[in-house]
């Protein structure tokens, strides 16, 4: 058996990828829900890439919403540069 400390992203999407490889698996959270915290949570081309591996891309997906653009400012909004973000470009 193997534990995992943390319910939060990282933990259990660790704990979907060993359960996905066969390994028994116990996640441990000292908060007594799971719940959002307010945050917002980029998922990165190759990390989309791993959780379709262990089957979690589609329900990631569906929650999220798909970037198309990046944009670096300064504070005041001067913009610095950018790049386009979509599938088309990174699959």
């Amino acid at each position: 058996m193997i534990l995992v400390a943390g319910a939060g992203p990282g933990g259990l999407g660790c704990a979907q990828a060993l359960q996905y490889v066969g390994r028994e698996v116990v996640v441990l959270e000292r908060s007594p829900e799971l719940r959002t915290a307010g945050a917002g949570l980029m998922v990165q081309v190759n990390a989309m890439r791993m959780l379709d591996a262990v089957g979690l891309a589609e329900p990631v997906a569906a929650v999220g919403v798909a970037l198309t653009d990046g944009e670096i400012a300064l504070a005041d909004g001067t913009r610095l540069g950018g790049m386009a973000l979509g599938a088309e470009r990174w699959g």
